[in-house]
């Protein structure tokens, strides 16, 4: 039988590894006595400063999603000194959780995965504020946080603050934690949304599913991600909101599903470099370890930021802004002068996408070329998103020029056609992803 959630009472009658200890209860709760909490720190202070230790200790911070990535970087944050801590996740423990679970036993088995964390913090770091929420995330978990440390009048339970919110000035001391996972796509999505637009600090992890390479594991900006289908249905689809750089993110460059690990070639295929339509229902096969050095990662950056530590920054993203301007204009150009059409439809951010997400910056007749441009593959049809392709400038030229009964798979090949063919369905099927 499964246990009902934790109550209050219940939950101070577990021991640090969230086992019932009825010989040995903890004593009443006390004041900590602060010479303590400095031994606690004491190596975090020496790598930090007393500075940059006091602004983590200050700081408030919200993580969201506290399953097999989240647990331990909540777990870690609170044993660095993270004062204020929010942990929000609907879900219970279920027993497969005890292998990948920071605060997963046999007898928290259907409790809270937010409560089972704070009782096991509770005689760890008992003077940490752990705040658990059950419950899917909403923008009020977040702005109440906001409006705590700006000191202003409490909000509704049930009213939702506006984007507009002003930050307080210490915004740097406030942090969003997203270890959401495929399942929860689109809450992850409006959760990075609305940290962009409200100008919230967040760090995201991704799909630590089908993983096994420990080295392989980085931090990087969403605009830098590679060679993994979590990545790319993410990053693709926020560009499409308008948020195209300036997140960094937990990852692996390793290819999920090593051929090495698998005899099956299709399944090796879809695992590698489909857009994944089935992403909102699929639980990918974890290993634990790998999850909790996700978390441990997520924690790392979150400490350094709080504690502003420079010694230590993502990689800039290499997005190039003047190039995608300069193909943009291009491309506004010889519409208007090969085809008469006055209105260009793509914007510059379409244009990034479109080179970036469905072609890779490669032309699709001879690869990697310096000089390259989008232009319309079929001509009969307006540009577009699904209508655009791209080549080299001297390619783009010889195609606008070919006669329009000119067929495309006869002058190019078969393999060209279903090249682009295949990308375009793809974008189509990404597109339908999200309706």
């Amino acid at each position: 039988m499964l246990h009902q959630p934790l109550s209050p009472s219940s939950s101070r009658h577990l021991n640090a590894l969230g086992v019932t200890d009825s010989k040995n209860p903890p004593p009443p709760s006390q004041p900590h006595d602060p010479t303590l909490i400095d031994e606690q720190l004491a190596r975090n202070q020496a790598f930090l400063g007393k500075e940059g230790l006091d602004q983590i200790r200050q700081a408030h911070v919200v993580v969201v999603g506290t399953g097999s990535v989240g647990s331990w970087a909540a777990l870690m944050l609170a044993r660095s000194g993270v004062q204020h801590l929010r942990l929000i996740d609907p879900a219970n423990i279920e027993p497969h959780h005890v292998s990948s679970h920071a605060a997963a036993t046999p007898l928290t088995i259907g409790r809270s995965k937010v409560s089972a964390l704070q009782a096991i913090l509770a005689p760890i770091v008992p003077f940490v504020d752990v705040d658990p929420v059950q419950s899917e995330w909403q923008p009020r978990h977040i702005m109440d946080m906001v409006m705590e440390m700006s000191k202003s009048a409490p909000t509704s339970p049930t009213a939702t603050p506006p984007l507009t919110t002003t930050l307080p000035t210490q915004k740097s001391n406030l942090m969003v934690v997203d270890c959401l996972g495929t399942t929860s796509l689109d809450a992850k999505v409006k959760l990075i949304q609305f940290c962009h637009t409200c100008g919230i600090p967040i760090i995201s992890a991704l799909d630590p599913g089908n993983k096994v390479d420990p080295t392989r594991i980085q931090l990087t900006d969403i605009s830098d991600t590679f060679d993994d289908p979590s990545a790319t249905l993410l990053r693709r689809r926020l560009k499409q909101l308008g948020v195209d750089r300036n997140l960094p993110v937990a990852y692996s460059t390793e290819k999920p599903t090593d051929p090495k690990y698998t005899t099956n070639p299709s399944q090796i295929h879809r695992f590698q470099n489909s857009v994944l339509p089935d992403a909102r229902s699929r639980h990918t096969p974890i290993i634990g370890a790998i999850s909790a050095m996700y978390g441990m990662t997520l924690t790392t950056y979150t400490l350094l930021h709080l504690a502003n530590f420079s010694a230590y920054q993502v990689p800039a993203c290499r997005l190039r802004d003047k190039h995608y301007q300069r193909i943009h204009e291009e491309v506004r150009k010889r519409e208007q002068t090969t085809y008469n059409n006055m209105d260009m439809p793509l914007s510059v951010q379409d244009v990034e996408y479109i080179y970036e997400e469905i072609w890779h910056g490669k032309s699709v007749l001879t690869g990697p070329q310096e000089r390259t441009t989008l232009a319309r593959w079929n001509r009969s049809k307006p540009l577009s998103l699904t209508n655009a392709v791209c080549l080299s400038k001297d390619e783009a030229r010889a195609h606008d020029q070919l006669p329009h009964d000119t067929n495309l798979t006869t002058h190019y090949g078969q393999d060209v056609v279903d090249f682009v063919e295949k990308q375009i369905a793809e974008q189509i099927a990404f597109e339908y992803l999200w309706k």
